[in-house]
């Protein structure tokens, strides 16, 4: 992965704990809400997944938000 990749998943990753944090959401309901494995919510969590933007509707599905706001972040 290059640099400028990493540094983005890590800014989108911050966010999106961000998210969750904020609607009390933990990875398991973010799970069962997104109908996205555990393991794949929490490798994106933690840093270790991309995503595609099917991963990114879904997210966006579970967290009730639309999919803008995911990538609204600097």
């Amino acid at each position: 992965m290059e640099e400028i990749d990493a540094i983005w998943l890590g800014k989108f990753t911050k966010h999106l704990v961000s998210i969750m944090e904020k609607k009390g959401m933990s990875q398991r309901k973010l799970a069962t809400l997104s109908g996205i494995s555990l393991g794949k919510i929490n490798k994106m969590v933690h840093n270790k997944a991309n995503l595609t933007i099917t991963t990114l509707r879904k997210l966006a599905e579970g967290l009730d938000v639309p999919p803008k706001d995911l990538l609204d972040f600097e």
